[in-house]
């Protein structure tokens, strides 16, 4: 006889977007997914990561029991073992010297469990010590943003593009990584296509174009899926990024372009900016970015004059040792067209996890408090008053600086939730040599990762269809989603370890489930004030923060009237126009990297799907056509690919995708892994790695 089959609404568990839909239960065994048609974000539509999510519930790999390394491998232990083993490591380091514990939070855990995490860290041990995979890829934007426009999060939501004219999207490519995002660009380009449009020429620039006409520019050294659509692709040298956009901003500014009373009555540092591209050359740009300057003038044109203009950036910006100066560039160039605070008018960094938003604002960050309070001595008194405990005055390391210290032998403890370090942090066997010089390593997460494969303990958890809990996607909507099967075995949702973890080391401050904890978020974050389980619960799909109190709506757009900042003005921040990444006889390619449809960053749970495997199964060095010929190489063949920080064999894809001189390597597979080739070079603001310009030469074999 057939069981009663029932639907459990959800969150997808991968990209940043927040699609939603149903998981299928029959006999409390999940058996499929069902799609959910008035969804505001997916809308009926799921991409092959969303389709196939539900084949990891049941997967065989799935972790069921507490595990402790011994000298002949992994045996399976008690909860209560576990749990005081770990609490006895916390204890003797907060009374020694805090800062040898280091915490990693999840972008794919709920916010409930980043907040906690990150509050047992500062309270209960007493270190700034925490960090997650932001500072991998969006840290660019939670220091650029926040310090220029006073908020670190997408100005506008994702629907808004269909009142945008004109879209630029920079280092990134949503037909692949974002496709429900790309399904609303698809949706404003038909629609603009529907309307009649009389003919016009911009200005004095001579371009024609329509009055209601929608136009895309893409900038990418690859020919993505998302390039080939677009109607200008500006195909930039990687590491050329500033040189292009400051090139953008100075057409602007010297066809008078300009949006001067914006500039007046809502900015400030307008005349700083003027002042450092006075000598700017836009013929020596063009060279240097290898784009023609006539192209970059157009695009620059139909970005300040073809209104309402948004801007969409991902990784291909933010990934590199000048992140954060090239997320402010965008910025500036937002602020000085008056394209921001408006439907159809923002800056959009495309967060990469279904958690990422959340996470940096429950301050699962060594530099700052919850809700992008700035760590300084008045804001730990504020926070210490809020929470009843003393909180550290001192930032803590960014997860890239750790890895480091922990070589040298400065970290005693590292707890791990849902991250696999070994495979996204910068330098494989560094970040393998550094596991072994500390003391304990707890891995808590859902399969025995790559990572977690060099623990001390590992803790099996519960995944998200498994947990109550709230996550933030991109475009800053909290969504509620509810436990619909349990964990397997003896595996347990992450926040039920961490209260049980919280209950042994004696704490004095305790909760009875997310709902509690997700109070204390909204007493700690003013953002989420007004948001409540209860406002949830009714209003399915969720609320945009700022929701300043329960009868706020959200907010769609953000800076509508001003910043929030001292003087509710934002700041235009010169960005010096500098070359990141340069070819040699030694290397004589430049490598980067990036995602495909079918995966999703280390491949932990992508990679356990064999539907999505039928298609993309392994790492592939792309090379240009051209490139391949004068090597002497062929389809399939396999070579050994050399950076300064190390060398792999690889197999080789001959593709028109990339330009010459140019290499791309997906970041989802571990044959070889990608962040074999990166080394530990940062932004100096954010911390983030330089990953997408990387000196490369190809060796026979």
């Amino acid at each position: 006889m057939v069981g009663e089959i029932r639907l459990g609404y959800t969150v997808c568990p991968f990209c940043g977007a927040g699609c939603g839909f149903h998981l299928v239960v029959r006999d409390g065994r999940v058996i499929g997914a069902e799609r959910i048609y008035d969804h505001p974000v997916s809308a009926g539509v799921l991409c092959p990561k969303g389709a196939y999510a539900w084949k990891i519930i049941n997967h065989p790999d799935r972790l069921t029991a507490p595990l402790k390394r011994t000298e002949r491998g992994f045996r399976p232990i008690t909860w209560r073992e576990a749990i005081r083993e770990i609490a006895e490591a916390m204890r003797r380091i907060a009374k020694d010297d805090p800062d040898r514990a280091y915490f990693l939070a999840s972008a794919k855990c709920t916010n409930e469990e980043n907040f906690l995490l990150q509050k047992i860290a500062r309270t209960i041990i007493g270190t700034n010590n925490i960090d997650h995979c932001a500072r991998l890829c969006h840290s660019p934007t939670v220091a650029a943003l926040a310090r220029s426009l006073g908020s670190a999060a997408m100005t506008n939501p994702i629907n808004d593009v269909a009142n945008a004219k004109t879209l630029f999207i920079i280092g990134y490519n949503p037909a692949e990584t974002h496709p429900a995002i790309f399904r609303f660009i698809e949706d404003a380009r038909r629609r603009y296509a529907s309307v009649p449009a009389r003919k016009i020429a911009i200005a004095r620039f001579g371009l024609g174009l329509g009055e209601t006409e929608f136009k895309m520019i893409v900038a990418d050294p690859r020919k993505t899926m998302t390039a080939v659509q677009a109607d200008i692709h500006l195909q930039q040298k990687p590491g050329t990024d500033a040189v292009l956009i400051n090139a953008m901003i100075k057409t602007i500014i010297d066809q008078g372009l300009v949006d001067k009373e914006f500039i007046e009555k809502r900015t400030t540092g307008y005349e700083r900016l003027v002042e450092s591209l006075k000598d700017f050359d836009l013929d020596e740009a063009s060279r240097i970015t290898e784009v023609p300057r006539k192209l970059i003038e157009e695009a620059a044109i139909i970005y300040a004059m073809n209104k309402p203009s948004t801007i969409y950036y991902g990784m291909g910006i933010t990934q590199h040792r000048n992140g954060t100066a090239l997320v402010q560039a965008l910025v500036d160039m937002a602020l000085i067209t008056g394209n921001i605070g408006k439907p159809g008018a923002g800056i959009c960094p495309a967060r990469g996890q279904a958690n990422v938003q959340g996470a940096c604002d429950m301050a699962a960050l060594p530099d700052f408090y919850p809700g992008y309070r700035k760590i300084t001595s008045e804001n730990a008194r504020e926070l210490s008053h809020m929470w009843g405990l003393p909180v550290p005055v001192e930032e803590g390391l960014f997860s890239t600086e750790m890895w480091n210290v922990a070589l040298t032998g400065g970290i005693d403890l590292l707890y791990i939730m849902g991250e696999n370090p070994l495979i996204s942090e910068p330098g494989y066997y560094r970040i393998m040599r550094a596991l072994k010089r500390i003391d304990l390593v707890v891995v808590q997460d859902i399969f025995l990762t790559e990572t977690a494969r060099h623990a001390d303990i590992v803790l099996p958890a519960g995944l998200w269809a498994e947990k109550t809990g709230t996550m933030t996607n991109t475009e800053r909507r909290v969504q509620l989603f509810e436990k619909i099967v349990d964990p397997p075995g003896e595996a347990r949702p992450d926040l039920d370890i961490l209260l049980a973890l919280l209950k042994e080391l004696g704490s004095p401050f305790s909760y009875d489930g997310p709902e509690q904890v997700f109070e204390d978020i909204r007493r700690t974050i003013p953002t989420y004030r007004g948001i409540t389980y209860e406002r949830l619960r009714k209003k399915r799909y969720g609320i945009q923060w700022p929701c300043p109190n329960e009868n706020h709506p959200g907010t769609p757009i953000l800076h509508t009237e001003r910043f929030p900042t001292s003087d509710g003005k934002a700041r235009i921040i010169p960005v010096r126009p500098e070359v990141t990444v340069k070819t040699t006889n030694e290397y004589p390619f430049i490598l980067i990297n990036g995602r495909l449809i079918t995966h999703y960053n280390t491949g932990t749970m992508t990679r356990r799907i064999m539907e999505l495997l039928l298609k993309d199964d392994s790492s592939l060095l792309y090379i240009s056509p051209d490139d391949a010929r004068s090597l002497g190489i062929l389809d399939g063949d396999i070579v050994e690919l050399e950076t300064p920080y190390g060398r792999e064999r690889i197999t080789v894809k001959i593709t028109t995708e990339v330009p010459r001189g140019v290499l791309f390597v997906p970041n989802h597979f571990i044959d070889p892994p990608v962040n074999t080739f990166v080394g530990d070079i940062i932004d100096p603001v954010s911390g983030i790695p330089e990953y997408k310009g990387i000196p490369a030469r190809i060796n026979l074999i």
